[in-house]
């Protein structure tokens, strides 16, 4: 059995797409999950896959990082869609981080401006499995198999979670070909939590279980978020811009000058102008390659 990372590093000579999920269908669903592409006039680097969970802040793999700074004369962006040829949006990168340990293969990237897109937080607990059947739902650009160049199109795939410690959460149907491949790096392992699908790991590497020398569709690990859920939060509130003041109405009447008309300084007992100042929220979950 052996593990190989996720990410898709190869440079195209022409545009291309980052192919899909092994034995998954094509979605439009969960528009948070999105691709990240490197961009040169008349070429697309389909690299990894990532979730925005804040305006400002998307969640993805430390490995995706590592190939996009060994990368020269590229631009970085995340594009929304079910397909990447004409994206719904598109977001240039202001910067990126990986985690500090360099063991934990996970990163955030930053926008230069937010997202129209929603985000989708991840969860905020420490993971309890529901039961043996559970079901994760996997989210990617990713290849359907190891040879294939399919490209262009987000698919899902609904895979048994085998099994979850304090870091990881391992993913393998033993009868189907179903996981992710390369392409699908950075993207979210998803539970379904008060009705909805939520983020509870970050896809880093691919397993060849059976020694068939074909690990897509195989086993998948997923890094946790819980465990780096600080760290997460600390960076993105760092990126918050400030919020701005907001003048309340003034009590009472304004003051005025002979002749009625408001004058530039109080007269008298003129009234004062608070300021309120909104109050910014943020909101977290977790994750793990």
């Amino acid at each position: 059995m052996f593990g190989v990372a996720l990410s898709f590093f190869v440079f195209p000579v022409l545009a291309s797409t980052p192919p899909p999920i092994t034995g998954g269908v094509e979605t439009d669903a969960l528009p948070a999950v999105v691709a990240l592409v490197g961009v040169k006039p008349d070429i697309t680097w389909d690299l990894c896959t990532a979730t925005l969970i804040d305006p400002y802040v998307a969640l993805t793999a430390a490995h995706c990082i590592e190939g996009m700074e060994n990368a020269d004369g590229y631009d970085f962006e995340l594009r929304v869609g079910s397909g990447l040829g004409e994206p719904d949006e598109s977001f240039p990168l202001d910067s990126w981080i990986m985690h500090p340990d360099a063991d934990v293969d996970m990163a955030l990237v930053f926008l230069a401006e937010p997202a129209l897109t929603s985000p989708l937080p991840p969860f905020a607990e420490q993971l309890a499995v529901d039961g043996p059947e559970e079901l994760a739902k996997l989210v990617g650009y990713g290849r359907t198999s190891t040879p294939n160049k399919d490209s262009g199109v987000k698919r899902s795939v609904d895979v048994l979670v085998g099994q979850v410690d304090e870091q990881v959460i391992f993913l393998l149907d033993r009868d189907e070909l179903l996981g992710a491949c390369s392409g699908d790096s950075g993207g979210p392992v998803l539970l379904e939590r008060d009705g909805q699908w939520t983020p509870v790991a970050v896809m880093t590497t691919i397993f060849d279980w059976d020694g068939d020398e074909e690990a897509c569709g195989d086993a998948t690990l997923g890094l946790l978020i819980y465990p780096h859920l600080a760290w997460i939060q600390e960076e993105v509130a760092a990126v918050q811009p400030e919020p701005e003041p907001e003048g309340e109405e003034p009590q009472g009447d304004p003051p005025e000058e002979e002749g009625g008309r408001f004058g530039c300084s109080s007269v008298g007992g003129g009234s004062s102008w608070p300021l309120s100042f909104g109050v910014l929220a943020l909101l977290f979950v977790r994750r793990r390659s």
